[in-house]
């Protein structure tokens, strides 16, 4: 496939670029991280660049981009580490509510109040003036995105809500969640999604730095009761699962850009080492090491195109079940082999450097946690290994 990047496309990297070597170099990061409520820092900023809206509809006061868009953003931003929940608002949120709004017309009440909900929470993410996180992952779910078990009935005028959400990030510090429920008590049960805020009752949290330095929270939810107006949609399983595929190529963009940085960052590190009076870069033995570390960062830089692909054409195309199936086969296998790049050249990169690889004052140390973390999200190297075989079966 040959693919290149538009004018357009490569001045809204290069207005990345520009923001992270202007206001978010690695000096600036450190001193973000001791603090929670570090996320709401640079909100505003990120807003005003569009990043917020690149994927909200151009109606709805966004940029309306595609999913090649996201995957170039998603990996200009990897090497400044970002602490802020962008993957979570500017993506999955805003994929799945775009995803939940409907073209057909209609004359009931209801249903239009739904649509104008969320064209308003479209319109807040993209200029900043609300930050709306997915609440969607479970301890239990192990890759199994779709395996809610999270319960919401129907009491009064509202529903009541009991389960628990994990590791949702800036879930502290956001004005609304967009949590993903089964509605009913069957097994077969539709799953719903809602949006309210923590003035709701029966929510407990629980914020915590996580391996890759962001904050989250776990949602413990007990019969925390919502009006009828927090219901988004009674039946959004398809919506959730295409959000939850360009969430994962949004990632996969992270993981590759992070892994680009460490591949150059290292090349830096070996041509300016001295040792027995010459660069460690000249060593045969250290230069078949990083060559191994570039190719594994160019294979997998395929891979995540591949997998934008799917997600543009699951976006473009009617989303049947073939589509879905297509795409999430795509995934799988970039999933796949960007997890072994990641964990490859991330302790490379480490082994390289030496014991200064793992101190808190060198990125690498933190690009290290950072891959880390994505090569345990939305399940594991070994959970994308397995299903792999089972789609070539």
């Amino acid at each position: 496939m040959n693919f290149q990047i538009t004018a357009e496309q490569q001045m809204l990297v290069d207005s990345v670029q520009r923001f992270l070597e202007r206001d978010y170099g690695f000096d600036a990061r450190r001193k973000q991280l001791a603090d929670p409520g570090s996320p709401r820092w640079r909100w505003q900023t990120l807003a005003e660049l569009g990043l917020l809206g690149l994927m909200v509809p151009e109606e709805d006061g966004g940029i309306g981009g595609n999913a090649f868009d996201a995957m170039l953003v998603a990996q200009a931003l990897a090497p400044g580490l970002l602490l802020e929940p962008w993957h979570e608002v500017a993506i999955e949120s805003v994929q799945l509510l775009q995803y939940l709004k409907s073209s057909k017309v209609s004359t009931d009440p209801s249903f239009i109040a739904k649509q104008r909900r969320i064209s308003e929470a479209l319109g807040a993410i993209a200029s900043g003036a609300r930050m709306i996180v997915p609440a969607h992952d479970e301890a239990h779910m192990q890759g199994q995105m779709m395996s809610v078990q999270t319960r919401a009935h129907q009491a009064g005028d509202g529903y009541v809500i009991n389960g628990t959400k994990v590791l949702v990030c800036a879930g502290g510090l956001a004005d609304q969640w967009l949590l993903t429920a089964k509605l009913g008590h069957a097994d077969d049960a539709t799953i719903a999604v809602f949006l309210f805020g923590s003035e709701v009752p029966g929510v407990q949290l629980k914020s915590y730095p996580g391996m890759d330095s962001r904050w989250y929270a776990d949602l413990d939810l007990r019969d925390c009761w919502v009006p009828a107006s927090a219901l988004l949609s009674a039946d959004g399983y398809e919506a959730i699962r295409q959000s939850q595929a360009i969430r994962l190529m949004a990632w996969c963009a992270d993981a590759q850009g992070c892994m680009r940085a460490l591949v150059e960052q290292t090349k830096q590190y070996l041509q300016t080492r001295k040792q027995f009076g010459q660069a460690i870069g000249r060593f045969q033995a250290l230069q078949h090491r990083a060559v191994d570390m570039f190719v594994h960062s160019e294979q997998s830089y395929s891979m995540l195109i591949r997998a934008a692909d799917a997600c543009e054409r699951l976006a473009s195309d009617k989303p049947i079940e073939a589509n879905l199936s297509s795409c999430e086969h795509a995934l799988a296998a970039s999933r796949l082999l960007i997890g072994i790049a990641a964990r490859s050249i991330s302790q490379e990169a480490v082994q390289l450097h030496g014991g200064m690889g793992v101190t808190d004052e060198l990125s690498v140390g933190h690009f290290f946690r950072r891959l880390t973390a994505f090569e345990l999200r939305l399940g594991d190297t070994d959970y994308h290994n397995m299903l792999m075989a089972k789609l070539l079966q």
